[in-house]
């Protein structure tokens, strides 16, 4: 094991010439000891599993807080550990471990495709720091490479998980090397008989067409050097589920597939792909449409590159991809290389002995690896293990409507983490949310001052309107009651009869509940009500008025009555 760790100091000081690394030779025993009795499925000690990572990492071109963190990842909450490393264990690697921390915690169980979108950004957010979600990127690579010592229904949760979760999240952090990887365990794993027959047939084609490449390498690299351009010009095979992708989409057998073996070129400069480029176009006949410049508009994820297709010798299509080392570099390593880059921009190629390990984070570098835009939402769980993400602030209410409408509508607690708290209570990632109902509970107007989503605060609206409708309509049947009953006119006769219906269109109501509704909120009135459906009885009779009320109805104060709970679906 001593060996795997110089191997880790060389990758280190690959990145960062002349760096101090006397780091590793203080981790190294801690490591070993708080490893000592641990044993992975595969019987090794768990300190190969450890060591492995860190390598992944040192190979991102990560600083000394990611080695030290990946090389303790599993080891925390040893107290020995920060009694051992002293001032090694700093705020940022206890940060970094802690995060990581919660990042194993996350065990989706059967989600849906939004949901498992739901979760890739729940990595971002609950990481915290991209060394974090880095780190632990590379922990489960190293999983997934071992996973033949799990039981079956283990290995297929966890490749499902890799396939659905880590790969896009590798694949927009520009890892393209570590998702390639990711992507074939995956596919060996959850279809291993497609998996099988794929490789054996990639590799008969390889052996067939391996002159076949050879004669292109030559073709190109001879071109090159008579033009004075130094490259680098190589073939290389599709890793196999692109290709799986591929035949899967065009309903296509393997030997229809013209591009399984791609060339790259790697030149020194941007100016130096264009040339290779109108090189390659007149060497070979380009394939019309499939030409990108990936340089003039890079992808999300940073990548760069130019890509054409041509017919190379005896005409077979052959696709190119045209680089320079660093935009390579890049591409295989994505974000973290970036950083890499960056800092070599701002402080030299580190010629001083003074390497990045031994300079404090500024705040332009905290700003890089913060996730802090993706704090913008949390990431709780109802207690069957459903991802549900709301945005910063929600409360237990907004949490209850976003689970189900009459889950929000008949809400009257809540518990979080098993333990009872108000439905104000704001909640925070990774916790458990149980809402307890009742059908006797119903929104209330309170409620809107402490709900964010705009699905919570629209429904207790709509819910309120609704009570307040029903309540109008009382009242219109109160007034409708009252007057009849002075008129001496039969109200249940009246609403049954068919003239009412002949004359909703002139009343301006679609029905009659919004004629009640219309006569309640004072748009109609009794009078004119009856002077369009019953004229006769428009005014009561005249031996009435000497019994009736003195004051008029309009001016008098209208009782407010709760119809019944309007349930919201």
């Amino acid at each position: 094991m001593k060996a795997e760790f110089e191997r880790i100091r060389e990758t280190y000081l690959r990145h960062f010439p002349g760096a101090d690394t006397s780091f590793l030779d203080r981790v190294q025993p801690v490591a070993a000891e708080v490893y000592a009795s641990m044993n992975r499925a595969s019987g090794e000690p768990f300190l190969i599993h450890a060591l492995s990572v860190t390598r992944t990492v040192a190979e991102m071109g990560l600083d000394r807080e990611a080695l030290i963190a990946a090389l303790l990842h599993d080891a925390a909450g040893d107290p020995r550990v920060k009694t051992r490393l002293g001032d090694l264990w700093n705020n940022t690697v206890q940060m970094l471990v802690e995060n990581l921390e919660r990042l194993r915690r996350i065990r989706p169980s059967t989600p849906t495709e939004e949901e498992y979108e739901g979760y890739r950004r729940m990595m971002l957010a609950v990481g915290g720091d991209l060394r974090a979600v880095l780190i632990r990127i590379s922990d489960r690579l190293d999983n997934m490479r071992t996973l033949q010592h799990l039981p079956r229904e283990e290995q297929v949760r966890v490749a499902t998980e890799v396939r659905h979760i880590v790969v896009p999240l590798a694949n927009r952090l520009g890892l393209q090397a570590i998702k390639s990887e990711l992507e074939n365990l995956a596919f060996l794993y959850l279809e291993p008989e497609a998996f099988r027959k794929l490789d054996q047939g990639v590799k008969e084609f390889e052996r067939a067409r391996a002159s076949y490449v050879d004669e292109v390498v030559r073709i190109i690299s001879a071109r090159m050097s008579a033009m004075e351009l130094e490259a680098k010009v190589y073939g290389r095979p599709k890793h196999l589920y692109s290709i799986h992708l591929k035949m899967q989409e065009g309903g296509r057998q393997l030997e229809d597939i013209h591009d399984i073996i791609g060339f790259r070129i790697l030149v020194d400069s941007s100016a130096q792909c264009y040339a290779a480029l109108g090189l390659i176009h007149s060497l070979f006949k380009p394939v019309e449409g499939r030409f990108k410049d990936y340089i003039a508009v890079p992808k999300p994820n940073g990548y760069q590159s130019l890509h054409t297709t041509v017919l190379g010798p005896r005409s077979r299509r052959i696709e190119i991809q045209i680089r320079t080392r660093q935009m390579h570099e890049i591409a295989e390593k994505g974000v973290a290389a970036h950083w890499f880059y960056k800092e070599r921009s701002q402080k030299g190629r580190f010629s001083d002995g003074e390497g990045l390990a031994q300079v404090d984070l500024h705040a332009g570098d905290t700003k890089f690896w913060s996730l802090a835009q993706y704090q913008t939402e949390i990431f709780v769980f109802t207690p069957r293990g459903q991802l549900v993400v709301l945005p910063v602030g929600s409360c237990p209410v907004d949490f209850a409507f976003m689970v189900h409408s009459l889950v929000g509508v008949h809400c009257t607690g809540a518990r979080v983490n098993g333990l009872m708290v108000p439905l104000k209570t704001p909640l925070k990632t990774m916790d458990v949310v149980e809402i307890i109902t009742s059908q006797n509970q119903w929104p209330k107007s309170d409620w809107l001052k402490f709900v964010v989503t705009g699905k919570a605060r629209n429904k207790i609206r709509y819910y309120l309107n609704q009570v307040e409708r029903e309540q109008l309509r009382q009242r219109g049947r109160e007034l409708l009651e009252r007057d009849f009953k002075r008129r001496k006119i039969s109200l249940s006769r009246f609403l049954r009869e068919d003239l009412v219906d002949e004359h909703l269109v002139e009343l301006k109501c679609q029905n009659l509940d919004d004629l009640l509704l219309a006569l309640g909120d004072g748009r109609l009135t009794v009078d004119k009500i009856l002077a369009v459906i019953h004229p006769a009885a428009e005014k009561p009779e005249e031996a009435e008025p000497a019994k009736a009320p003195k004051e008029k109805p309009k001016n008098r104060k209208s009782r407010m009555v709760s119809g019944p709970p309007i349930a919201i679906e």
